[in-house]
């Protein structure tokens, strides 16, 4: 977590307002339900809440295959689609464990 702290302390000394841009971009894209039925209507700030703490968990824990978790949950919005890329980053994982288990 320090190098990423790190990595967001540089950038923003480097170039603070793509970090004002990106804050507000966020804030824009916020609640935005498209069509109706590509988003999934989860509001952003718990998202966030639960991001971080699934992020810490993950770091303290040593499980890294939940950071693609924290970070689905941190989007912006939630669009249904965005489903399959968390899916196949928790799939190597689950497969691996499969193979643990099936070893003993």
């Amino acid at each position: 977590m320090l190098i990423g702290a790190g990595l967001v302390a540089i950038s923003f000394a480097i170039s603070p307002d793509l970090w004002v841009r990106w804050i507000e971009t966020m804030q824009l894209n916020t609640g935005y339900l498209g069509p109706g039925y590509f988003t999934i209507p989860i509001p952003l700030a718990p998202r966030l809440v639960a991001a971080v703490v699934v992020m810490v968990f993950a770091a303290r824990t040593d499980r890294a295959w939940l950071l693609p978790v924290a970070g689905w949950l941190a989007l912006s919005v939630l669009w249904w689609p965005t489903m399959a890329a968390l899916i196949a980053a928790l799939h190597r994982p689950a497969v691996a464990a499969s193979r643990d288990i099936g070893e003993h």
